[in-house]
């Protein structure tokens, strides 16, 4: 799961480059306050439980075989971003929910073992994708 992760992250890096573009403009101008960190993620902003998150990619991949466990603590199960800052400070938002991300993170990997020659244009038609998206909202 460590290495599917490492190399889905293609998707935010438009955003996370938006992000560093963002803030680099405003210490640029003096704005001190902007230095710190900054979390980028999906434009929802809402907690996904794990079994959420590989319900959808079973759904755009080959399903695993996965057994959950309860775990003591309550927000074990669930992951989340919370980047509600960065959108309401910079106006730096990815333009799709968790959810397309994680489709589309799905059907890369899908296509992408059944022909890895065609990552590079699997890549760029998402990436098309992303940035018409991107346009529809300026």
């Amino acid at each position: 799961m460590k290495s599917f992760f490492r190399r889905s992250k293609w998707f935010l890096l438009a955003v996370v480059l938006a992000a560093n573009l963002a803030v680099g403009a405003h210490l640029m101008s003096g704005e001190a306050e902007r230095a710190g960190a900054w979390n980028v993620g999906p434009s929802d902003m809402r907690p996904v439980t794990v079994k959420e998150v590989v319900d959808i990619l079973s759904r755009h991949w080959e399903a695993p075989r996965v057994e959950y466990e309860t775990a003591g603590l309550p927000e074990a199960a669930n992951l989340q971003v919370d980047a509600r800052r960065i959108a309401h400070e910079l106006g730096v938002v990815s333009p799709w929910p968790t959810r397309r991300v994680l489709e589309l993170t799905g059907d890369w990997y899908r296509d992408y073992v059944r022909a890895p020659s065609s990552g590079g244009d699997l890549v760029r038609a998402q990436l098309a994708e992303y940035r018409a998206e991107i346009a529809k909202r300026a």
